[in-house]
């Protein structure tokens, strides 16, 4: 299994940003664990409730489909989540695969137009 970190910054548009990285796979599991996200940054109007808003990962192959994916929400920061695909199955095929990212969307005038984040990728 190999552990990749991880970090970047996500649209609070609600659009989806595709990371350049592909990584190998062998099969199996595979799981995320966002460790450090942003609050909107010092300052933000909306600070807090920023805390209270979920983000998406997808792994996407080398065709640009995304395969599999994964929500976590604000009180699951810095835990394994496993990404499942369409049919709920954990088991991802072996393949080299990239990350996509999304954000829940904010409406309104913030600050800092992107969420930043930094965790671990874990890839068999």
């Amino acid at each position: 299994m190999a552990i990749h970190p991880i970090e970047g910054d996500l649209p609070i548009s609600g659009g989806v940003r595709s990371y350049p990285t592909f990584r190998n796979h062998a099969g199996g599991t595979s799981t995320i664990a966002v460790t450090n996200v942003n609050k909107m940054g010092a300052g933000a109007p909306t600070a807090a409730a920023s805390a209270n808003r979920y983000i998406r990962f997808g792994l996407r192959n080398t065709g640009g489909s995304q395969i599999a994916s994964v929500q976590i929400n604000p009180g699951q920061w810095g835990h394994n989540m496993i990404f499942r695909r369409s049919n709920n199955s954990a088991n991802i095929p072996s393949g080299r695969y990239a990350l996509n990212g999304r954000s829940e969307k904010f409406s309104g005038t913030y600050l800092h137009p992107h969420r930043y984040f930094k965790g671990s990728l874990k890839l068999t």
